[in-house]
């Protein structure tokens, strides 16, 4: 794997190909999802309404899962876009993140039957979901630490080279990934006690996600030159 430092905002081939084979995985997660949902041909009108109330649980978990991988799927396209080289570390975090991917359909299908009343599967979804957040949390660290060097030696100035606040739109993408695989982690010892609990904590996520969105909204408005800049944060 080529370890040279690429352009900013430019990913090298090897991180071209990686993107390539990240949207593929993805693309087949996503497609994956639908499969749980169907109603047998054949059926009586009063049997039919039946069949389709009992799609509804896999309709849920499919609607939840295809969200919560959109938003995996930009995170990582933007991580991959500002990793300033892609050495093998961060090469095995991907392909780790990847076939978490992959098996999103798995939990969900647990989820989708069992989710009412089995903590288990409560339990391996919130995993996956952390472990996800957890792996990107980490590329993104990763890719933040190896950019400050080049901060350094770019810099005419001591105050351009000052990292920059927690409030930035990199600390948002940090705040985001981390809080969120922290959210998904609290709720596995509730969803042990209680599975819809656990579930109902995951709430909190879609709230959190608005504050954030806001907060990177204003940031890109103020600082607009960082927006523009891939290593400034996730795009609003």
């Amino acid at each position: 794997m080529d370890e040279t430092p690429a352009a900013p905002g430019r990913p090298d081939r090897g991180g071209a190909r990686l993107a390539a084979l990240s949207d593929g995985v993805f693309a087949i997660a996503m497609t994956l999802l639908v499969l749980d949902l169907s109603v047998p041909p054949g059926l009586s009108a009063e049997t039919f309404h039946a069949e389709l109330r009992d799609t509804l649980p896999n309709l849920g978990a499919y609607a939840l899962s295809f969200a919560v991988l959109a938003q995996f799927w930009r995170d990582q396209h933007y991580v991959l876009t500002v990793l300033p080289r892609l050495d093998s570390g961060a090469v095995h975090l991907v392909l780790l993140g990847l076939g978490l991917i992959a098996l999103v359909p798995f939990p969900t299908a647990l989820l989708a039957e069992y989710g009412g009343g089995e903590s288990v599967a409560v339990v391996l979804y919130a995993a996956a979901m952390a472990a996800i957040n957890g792996v990107h949390l980490a590329l993104l660290w990763r890719a933040r630490r190896a950019r400050a060097p080049e901060a350094v030696a770019g810099s005419s100035s001591r105050k351009r080279a000052r990292p920059r606040v927690p409030g930035d739109m990199v600390g948002l993408a940090v705040l985001d990934m981390g809080a969120t695989a922290a959210l998904f982690a609290a709720s596995i010892p509730l969803a042990l006690l209680s599975p819809g609990a656990g579930m109902l904590l995951w709430a909190l996520i879609l709230p959190f996600k608005w504050w954030i969105g806001s907060r990177q909204t204003r940031a890109a408005r103020t600082a607009p030159g960082e927006a523009d800049d891939p290593a400034s944060g996730l795009s609003a």
